[in-house]
């Protein structure tokens, strides 16, 4: 009987934990996601020609793309890369897998210099 009563609270107590990781997975990516919204700027926006598929700034990070409003996945519609110029700028090129069609809007978000990290946004799960 004993034996029964502590796996049911075994089993609560699991339950208590599960929820309270995904309450913390949560809140964590609405912080971050606050973070992130404070640290990328609008770095550039343009018109697709239809035959241009790289995109070469200064900026710091990997960023964000935007065609025509929708987010673009890096490593599935575009590739991104960075180090410095000849003049030991940073510099971060995008380079579209299909040059966007002529008339696109492509808008890029990034940092312009490196943001400032705090611990206190990443949360970590319960055992």
């Amino acid at each position: 009987m004993l034996s029964a009563e502590i796996s049911v609270q075994n089993s609560i107590d699991q339950a208590i934990k599960d929820g309270v990781n995904a309450a913390l997975v949560e809140i964590s990516g609405v912080i971050q996601a606050a973070v992130m919204h404070n640290t990328f700027k609008h770095m550039t926006s343009f018109v697709g020609d239809g035959t241009t598929v790289e995109f070469a700034f200064g900026m710091y990070g990997s960023g964000a793309i935007y065609l025509n409003g929708l987010l673009q996945e890096e490593g599935v519609d575009y590739t991104f890369s960075s180090g410095a110029n000849d003049k030991g700028d940073l510099v971060g090129t995008f380079t579209f897998n299909v040059a966007p069609e002529a008339g696109s809007s492509v808008v890029i978000y990034g940092q312009s210099g490196q943001a400032v990290e705090s611990d206190w946004y990443y949360i970590t799960p319960l055992v």
